[in-house]
């Protein structure tokens, strides 16, 4: 007869891993975002890190924008715009060279070529080449900004510390709403032949024909950075598991401040 106090515990088989959902395709997730944001940032959050979730849309808003920098350029009255600033900012620059020609700072001669080398790269072709140039950079920098916007509220407001490539996943998928965005404004621009600034409220938009235009500028504009900042709120709130109010105000609120310091430093600008 077996001694029951020397008889081995039964070995225990380790539970099977819970069965997880196949990651959808990336082109799923890129739609997605407009309709079911919360679904697919759900999938962000226990999926592994997914290069393509920022890649490819970071490359459409570079794209977007280059060619929206562009195109704004090419119309006719937008270039008129910026010629007669052009010339206005030619006038000063000639004013403040014979000053210190008078002054014996500098000889005519270096006067003179300081104004040759401002009239080549304010030629149509450099500055369009400039404004696609910084459009593509700026549709990258603008994700990886958001990215350690979000990072950074996660940890120091919200106390979740998550990894910076998933908050990069959240602002790449977020971007899609930018890219709709671009492709708005630059729908106004080509048919309405004005430019708009779309990086944040149109609380400074001028050069509009009618104030019929400028009002349905501002309600498109503003509907769609509204959009952009309920789908970057519900991502942070998705990443952290914390309330959607909670971390959307704070996506708000940090748009608000950096909309609020911009709109400051372009009046205090101007006052000078």
């Amino acid at each position: 007869m077996s001694d029951p106090e020397n008889e081995l515990p039964p070995v225990l088989k380790p539970a099977p891993p819970p069965a997880t959902a196949p990651a959808s395709p990336l082109i799923v997730r890129l739609l997605n975002v407009f309709a079911v944001p919360g679904h697919v940032f759900d999938e962000v959050r226990v999926s592994r890190h997914s290069a393509g979730n920022w890649i490819l849309p970071t490359l459409l808003c570079c794209v977007a924008l280059a060619v929206s920098g562009y195109v704004a350029l090419s119309v006719p009255s937008v270039w008129k715009v910026v010629a007669e600033r052009q010339a206005e900012f030619r006038r000063q620059q000639a004013a403040a060279l014979e000053e210190s020609v008078a002054a014996g700072k500098i000889t005519p001669a270096e006067a003179e070529e300081t104004l040759e080398t401002l009239d080549k790269v304010t030629q149509p072709a450099v500055l369009k080449a400039f404004a696609a140039a910084g459009g593509f950079f700026w549709g990258g920098a603008r994700v990886f900004w958001w990215a350690l916007v979000l990072w950074f509220l996660a940890r120091k407001f919200l106390r979740r510390p998550i990894a910076y490539a998933k908050t990069l996943e959240v602002a790449g998928l977020g971007s899609m709403i930018a890219l709709l965005s671009t492709v708005v404004m630059l729908v106004f621009t080509v048919n309405v032949g004005e430019s708009f600034g779309a990086s944040g409220f149109s609380l400074s938009v001028t050069d509009i024909g009618s104030e019929g235009q400028q009002m349905l500028a501002s309600i498109v504009l503003n509907v769609v950075n509204f959009w952009i900042i309920g789908i970057l709120g519900i991502g942070l709130a998705r990443l952290t598991e914390v309330p959607w109010f909670r971390a959307t105000f704070l996506v708000l609120a940090y748009w608000l401040l950096t909309d609020l310091l911009l709109l400051l430093l372009g009046v205090g600008s101007m006052g000078r």
